[in-house]
């Protein structure tokens, strides 16, 4: 009889088939992972396709519109490329006689050494021809001398016993171009300021000396912008009153007149009095084209950007200068703008003019500005370029259109005054400025007086400057309605006499000044008061 029970496994071989049993379990997991795996990437790899043929198929409808056509591509626009303006072409005039020399030069190759002779003849005849056509026409005053200019670099020179390691540094990149082109561009000196660093007043003058002299316009631009930032002041604006902080900020008059000698200003355009000998001017050329870069003209950006920030200093720090400073600020700015340079910054000019006007003394401006009047019509004597004065004053600020009055009055008694000698004593000078151009107006003898010969050009030269004396503020016009409107008829009379009958330009020119002064005359009183025909 055989038995029902079995002989037991051991242990051992119990655990050995479990363990075959588990490892057949996993390989069959792995392989169902794997072939889920490689469905799924396939899978995706369709959808993916599939995706694709729609975008492709939506590209393919928009190429058409919904007649059927073929739609136009759009235009691909070009990237816009940032263009640095250069005014350099502004004032190729000046290279004139460089270039006439070089076409000598080249000319010679091709000549005969008798036609040469010929050729120096017809340049010297041109040349006499252009001069005599440029003091019909051209107005303008050269302030600045013609030909090549040899303008020094920007100089940091340290006039205190210690420096710190700031001014070191300043002192390092402020050698070269190079140099004080990563120094502005990096801020440093906005962040040192801001961190409570006192600037010393020498970098101050350098500061402004590279705003004008510096080359590269970029480094320029970067130097005002860093002075504007050490010029700001935390807190109340009454601290630029404290001797510590404008003496200490302020650019100096020295500067700005070094600045326009660098610029080979002419002597006689910088000297401080009047009556005063012209200094000289004598420089050691080898010297100057070792330490100067050469320019074929003026750098208009510089210029403009040096006298703005002048203008800044005074109005900023007004206690820093004398009265006679600012008179003769304005002066100069007054004789540049007759400069064929100067005359392209006119915009900067103004302002700053009226910055300085700005600074007088609250009471004593009125006189200041008899004397400024006084002073630029002794200097500037004719009368084609004084009535290209008033271009450089604005109407808009009140200093600026009183000075702008008082120099047309000016300008209309020395007129008188070389028409009628010793009548400038007999016009009163107490009773207003209308009284007073009245009086100038109506002198016996005068210009407008003289109605048997008509000089055209002078007529508009006169009653431009008339224009400006009257000035435009209309209460003070309609307060002198009856003088006024005695200056509008005996104009009326004057423009009837040059007739209606045009062609020459002098004499348009002349009609159509009487008329615009006429026209706006009736403009403010006739509505108050009813001018005769």
């Amino acid at each position: 009889m055989t038995s029902r029970f079995r002989k037991p496994v051991k242990r051992s071989r119990r655990l050995l088939q479990k363990d075959d049993d588990s490892t057949e379990t996993h390989i069959t997991n792995i392989e169902d992972l794997v072939k889920k795996k490689k469905i799924k990437v396939e899978r995706e790899k369709t959808l993916k396709s599939l995706f694709q043929e729609l975008e492709q198929e939506r590209i393919n409808q928009e190429e058409y519109d919904i007649y059927g056509y073929k739609e136009l591509q759009p235009v691909e626009l070009k990237p816009i490329e940032d263009i640095v303006f250069d005014d350099d072409y502004l004032l190729e005039s000046d290279a004139e006689d460089v270039e006439e020399n070089e076409i000598k030069e080249a000319a010679k190759g091709y000549l005969q050494p008798e036609e040469q002779e010929n050729l120096e003849h017809v340049f010297q005849r041109t040349k006499e021809a252009d001069e005599v056509r440029k003091m019909e026409t051209d107005w303008k005053r050269p302030f600045f001398r013609s030909g090549m200019k040899y303008i020094r670099q920007p100089c940091l020179i340290s006039r205190e016993s210690t420096c710190g390691q700031k001014e070191i540094h300043l002192s390092e990149l402020s050698s070269t171009s190079e140099g004080r082109s990563f120094l502005f561009a990096s801020g440093c000196m906005k962040d040192w300021y801001n961190s409570a660093w006192k600037c010393s007043h020498y970098i101050y003058q350098w500061l402004f000396e590279v705003v004008a002299l510096e080359p590269d316009k970029t480094t320029a631009r970067n130097a005002l912008s860093t002075l504007l930032v050490l010029w700001s002041l935390p807190g109340d604006r009454i601290q630029s009153d404290y001797p510590e902080i404008f003496k200490q900020r302020y650019i100096k008059l020295e500067t700005f007149k070094s600045i326009l000698s660098a610029y080979h200003a002419l002597p006689t355009e910088l000297i401080e009095n009047i009556h005063a000998d012209i200094p000289s001017y004598n420089h050691n050329m080898d010297e100057i084209m070792d330490s100067c870069h050469q320019s074929r003209h003026i750098p208009l950006s510089q210029l403009g950007l040096m006298i703005k920030a002048f203008g800044f200093s005074i109005r900023l720090w007004r206690n820093a200068y004398m009265p006679w400073e600012i008179r003769y600020t304005i002066r100069i700015l007054l004789q540049l703008s007759l400069d064929k340079t100067g005359h392209l910054i006119i915009q900067e000019i103004q302002t700053s003019i009226d910055n300085c006007l700005s600074a007088l003394k609250e009471t004593s401006w009125e006189i200041d500005v008899k004397n400024i009047a006084n002073d630029i019509c002794d200097i500037v004597t004719s009368t084609k370029q004084q009535v290209h004065l008033l271009d450089a004053i604005k109407t808009i600020y009140d200093r600026s259109h009183h000075l702008r009055r008082v120099i047309g009055i000016t300008c209309l008694e020395r007129c008188l005054e070389r028409d009628v000698p010793g009548s400038i004593d007999n016009i009163p000078t107490d009773q207003g400025l209308i009284k007073q151009i009245a009086a100038i107006f109506d002198y016996p003898g005068g210009f407008f007086k003289k109605r048997n010969s008509i000089d055209y050009e002078e007529s508009w030269i006169r009653i431009a400057m008339l224009d400006a004396a009257i000035g435009t503020d209309d209460s003070e016009i309609r307060c002198e309605k009856d003088t006024v409107l005695v200056i509008a008829d005996e104009l009326r009379l004057i423009g009837l006499q040059i007739g209606a009958k045009l062609g020459v330009m002098k004499k348009t020119l002349a009609n159509e000044m009487i008329q615009r002064v006429w026209g706006r005359i009736s403009f403010i009183i006739g509505r108050d008061h009813k001018i005769e025909a």
